[in-house]
C-alpha cells in the first residue's frame, strides 16, 4: 500500500506555483528561526557543526576515506550522537557483525579506544560507563541492521516499514561499494555504472521518505600519497558530485 501511495503521489497532476507560496514562506521562516530540522541536523561534533550543516532532510551525504582511516568509527559515533538527540536512526553495516557493531557503539559513546581494549587498560570510570550505557540508549530509536547483503529495493522496503512504525530521520550505510542496485537482477556494463545508479537511487529515496541518508564510500589507493584526498580518488564513480548534496572526506 505504501508503495502504491508513493507512486500515485509522484504521478499526480501539476500544481500552480502560486499555490505553494504560503508553505514556502513558512519553510523559509522556519529555516531563519532554525526551527525546522530540514535546515540542518546537528551531528554532535561541535567543530564540524560550527563549519557547516552536513546533514539535511531529503539529501544524500557521502562520507569517504581510505580503509583504516576511521570512517566507520566516525559513522558509529554519528549514529549515537543523533540518537541521543532524539532522532530515529538506522545504521546498516555490511561489514561488521552485530557484536562488533554494538561494541563499537559502546566504546565510542564512552571514549574507549580499540588500543585500550586490546591492551586491557580501561580505567574503572570508563568501565562503569560501559556497564551503564544500556540504561542510556534503552529508550532511544537507534536501529541496527548487520546483514552482509543489501539491495536498494530491500533498503527502501525496510526504511518505509521503520518510518511507518517508529519514524525515521537518518539512515547510515556502511558502505556503498558492498551494496547492490535494485533487486540485484539489473546488469550494468561496468561497476562504475552500478555505483552511479546506487547513488541516484539513494538520493531519490532520501527525497521520497523525507530523510537524510549518509553513505560511506572507499577512496582509491592513490589518496594515500596525498596530504588531503580529492574528488578524483572516489572508487568506481563519477556520479558522486552529481548526486551527493554533501561530500565529507576523512584523512590522517
Amino acid at each position: 500500500m505504501l508503495e502504491l501511495l508513493r507512486k500515485n503521489e509522484s504521478s499526480g497532476e501539476f500544481t500552480k506555483a502560486n499555490e505553494l507560496i504560503p508553505n514556502a514562506f513558512k519553510h523559509i521562516d522556519s529555516m531563519i528561526c532554525n526551527k525546522d530540522s530540514s535546515s540542518g541536523i546537528k551531528t554532535g561534533f561541535d567543530n564540524l557543526d560550527s563549519l557547516m550543516q552536513i546533514i539535511r532532510k531529503k539529501e544524500l551525504m557521502v562520507l569517504a576515506s581510505r580503509p583504516g582511516v576511521g570512517k566507520t568509527t566516525f559513522a558509529v559515533n554519528l549514529a549515537y550522537n543523533l540518537a541521543m538527540n532524539n532522532l530515529s536512526v538506522v545504521y546498516y553495516s555490511l561489514e561488521l557483525s552485530g557484536k562488533q557493531l554494538v561494541s563499537s557503539i559502546l566504546c565510542g559513546a564512552n571514549g574507549v579506544t580499540d588500543e585500550a581494549i586490546s591492551s586491557s587498560s580501561i580505567d574503572d570510570g570508563k568501565m562503569k560507563g560501559l556497564l551503564n550505557i544500556d540504561k542510556i540508549i534503552s529508550d532511544k530509536r537507534l536501529f541496527l541492521d548487520y546483514n552482509s547483503y543489501l539491495t536498494t529495493d530491500g533498503l527502501a522496503d525496510k526504511c518505509r516499514k521503520i518510518k511507518h512504525a517508529e519514524g525515521l530521520d537518518v539512515v547510515i550505510i556502511d558502505y556503498l561499494q558492498l551494496m547492490y542496485c535494485g533487486n540485484d537482477k539489473i546488469s550494468f556494463q561496468s561497476r562504475k555504472e552500478g555505483i552511479d545508479s546506487l547513488l541516484k537511487e539513494l538520493k531519490e529515496l532520501a527525497k521520497d521518505l523525507d530523510i537524510s541518508i549518509v553513505a560511506l564510500s572507499q577512496l582509491h589507493r592513490s589518496a594515500e600519497s596525498k596530504e588531503k584526498p580529492d574528488m578524483q580518488e572516489f572508487c568506481e564513480s563519477s556520479g558522486v558530485e552529481k548526486y551527493a548534496n554533501t561530500i565529507l572526506m576523512l584523512s590522517r
